[in-house]
């Protein structure tokens, strides 16, 4: 299955996670996806809740040399949209979401933060 005429397609994720999984995740998805042909954009989904629990790691933090490596590897593998949504507003007004999109939507909107 090829993707026509290199469509924009954007993943949302939350990969600032202290485990490799979802940063291993969100990489092995992008490949596919430009494998396919399409042009995958990273969509930063960032909590309040969840931001204040993991903090982004800066080349000076990298104290273990796992650390150096996966602050490279998230450098120069991932494309991330440079804008940072805080609400599912920003979102509706920056992408026109497709059809097959409206569910995440409404599941974003009912997230609740505490």
């Amino acid at each position: 299955m090829n993707i026509n005429n290199k469509q924009n397609i954007a993943t949302v994720a939350f990969h600032r996670a202290i485990n490799y999984g979802a940063v291993l995740q969100v990489y092995a998805l992008q490949k596919k996806i430009e494998e396919l042909g399409g042009n995958c954009i990273v969509l930063d989904y960032r909590n309040d809740l969840l931001v204040s629990k993991h903090r982004e790691t800066k080349i000076g933090d990298c104290k273990a040399i796992k650390d150096y490596i996966r602050f490279i590897f998230l450098s120069k593998n991932k494309n991330l949209k440079h804008k940072a949504f805080t609400s599912t507003e920003g979102l509706r007004t920056h992408f026109i979401p497709s059809i097959s999109s409206r569910n995440i939507f409404k599941k974003l909107c009912s997230i609740k933060t505490y």
